[in-house]
C-alpha cells in the first residue's frame, strides 16, 4: 500500500509540472468544433460560425508558430498555414451547406467566365473574414495608439478584435438571402 501511495504521488507530482507543448492540440480544435456545432443547433448561420472559427485558427496557429524555436527559413509561416489549415478542414464537413448565390454578368453569354452564377460558401467567407480580422486588428491597434500619441486603453488590441469579429459575424448572420 506505501508503495501504491508513493507512486501515485510521484505520478501526480509529474503531471503537475508544465511542458512546453510543440503539437496541435486536437482538444482545442474538439473543443471550438463543438462549440461551433452547438451554435448552429441554436440557429447561428454558418457564415457568422466561420468568422469565429477562422479567427480562432489564425489567433491558434500564430500563437504556436511563433513560440517554436525557429530551425530553417520560413518554419514560423510553414507552421501557421499547417496550423491553420489543420483547424479549419476537419470542421467543414459538419458546417457546410450555407451557400448564397452571386451572378456576375459582366460581359459574353451566359456560361463564360464573367457571365455567369457562382455558388458561395458562407462558412469559408466568414473563415477569411475572420482570419483577416485577426491578423490585423494588431495593427489597427498600433495605429490607434500611435495616433493618440503612444496613449492605450488597457486591453485595446483584444477590445479591437473582438469588436470586430462580433460587428462581422452579425453582419453575416443578418445578411439577407
Amino acid at each position: 500500500m506505501k508503495r501504491f501511495l508513493s507512486l501515485s504521488s510521484a505520478i501526480l507530482f509529474l503531471s503537475l509540472i508544465p511542458a512546453k507543448v510543440l503539437a496541435h492540440c486536437p482538444l482545442c480544435v474538439g473543443g471550438a468544433g463543438a462549440a461551433a456545432a452547438f451554435a448552429s443547433f441554436l440557429g447561428v448561420k454558418y457564415g457568422a460560425i466561420g468568422v469565429f472559427m477562422g479567427g480562432f485558427a489564425v489567433a491558434l496557429s500564430l500563437l504556436i508558430a511563433n513560440r517554436l524555436p525557429e530551425k530553417f527559413k520560413f518554419q514560423n509561416i510553414l507552421v501557421a498555414w499547417a496550423i491553420y489549415l489543420t483547424t479549419l478542414i476537419p470542421l467543414y464537413p459538419f458546417l457546410k451547406g450555407d451557400f448564397t448565390a452571386w451572378t456576375a454578368s459582366i460581359a459574353g453569354d451566359y456560361g463564360s467566365m464573367l457571365n455567369r452564377t457562382y455558388l458561395i460558401d458562407l462558412f469559408i467567407v466568414g473563415s477569411i473574414i475572420g482570419s483577416l480580422i485577426v491578423l490585423y486588428s494588431m495593427k489597427l491597434s498600433s495605429y490607434i495608439t500611435q495616433q493618440r500619441d503612444g496613449k492605450m486603453i488597457k486591453f485595446q488590441g483584444l477590445i479591437i478584435t473582438f469588436v470586430l469579429l462580433i460587428v462581422s459575424a452579425l453582419g453575416m448572420q443578418l445578411w439577407p438571402r
